[in-house]
């Protein structure tokens, strides 16, 4: 397991505990911070670490979202990428 912690910001990559998850999981969490430098700070997390290219955390506003390729899912802390 590979644990960083920058900030408020917690990134973790563990391995998956589901075989069709593949080798490792991402997991993302804030804290609660969702400034924008938060967001900022996941997606270059995102560029180095995610199992597959293509994952970033988009905001419309209020609402955060985890987009790969156009296709969101509402974002919230201790999600599984």
């Amino acid at each position: 397991m590979l644990r960083l912690i920058t900030d408020n910001l917690e990134f973790v990559t563990e391995p998956a505990v589901d075989d069709d998850l593949g080798d490792d999981v991402v997991v993302l969490n804030t804290n609660g911070d969702r400034s924008e430098a938060s967001r900022e700070a996941l997606n270059d997390l995102l560029k180095v670490r995610a199992p597959a290219p293509g994952y970033e955390v988009v905001s419309n506003g209020s609402e955060w979202m985890l987009n790969r390729r156009g296709v969101c899912v509402p974002y919230y802390d201790g999600i599984w990428v």
